[in-house]
């Protein structure tokens, strides 16, 4: 769990304080969010710092994770609801799983495999328990990334 750093938002390219976890669990975020989906590319913190206000848990790995890997994420998050799924370079360990004031993260096994449980669990415990829940964001049809 990690202190709120408010909800503050701010226009695309402004500056603000850096966040107090990595990946960011709350704080100044743009106005517009990331929408619900699996992203193959990154998407900017703080789009996704908006995404996770309105109760979204966002599951981030780095590109360097087996391929195997890269499709129990894809299938974990296409089998939930109000989700984010994207690649994410800057993180500290090999998987993160973001919620407002919450963090999970964890590297891959010796075996290159995690505990998809672990991931379902952190899911159920902490969707929809953000400030602004109810909210919401049409998944991302189009296919734009940010």
């Amino acid at each position: 769990e990690f202190k709120d750093q408010g909800q503050e938002h701010i226009d695309v390219g402004e500056s603000h304080n850096s966040y107090n976890s990595n990946p960011p669990t709350s704080g100044p975020h743009w106005i517009e969010p990331v929408r619900d989906g699996v992203y193959e590319k990154s998407q900017p913190d703080e789009g996704l710092g908006h995404s996770l206000e309105h109760g979204r848990v966002w599951i981030s790995y780095k590109s360097s994770i087996s391929e195997s890997a890269k499709q129990k994420l894809r299938d974990i998050a296409k089998s939930q609801v109000r989700m984010v799924l994207t690649v994410r370079d800057a993180n500290e360990t090999d998987i993160a799983v973001t919620a407002w004031q919450r963090l999970d993260t964890f590297n891959l096994g010796a075996d290159g495999s995690f505990d998809e449980n672990r991931v379902v669990d952190f899911i159920a415990r902490y969707r929809d328990k953000a400030p602004e829940n109810g909210v919401t964001l049409p998944a991302n049809m189009s296919g734009k990334e940010y």
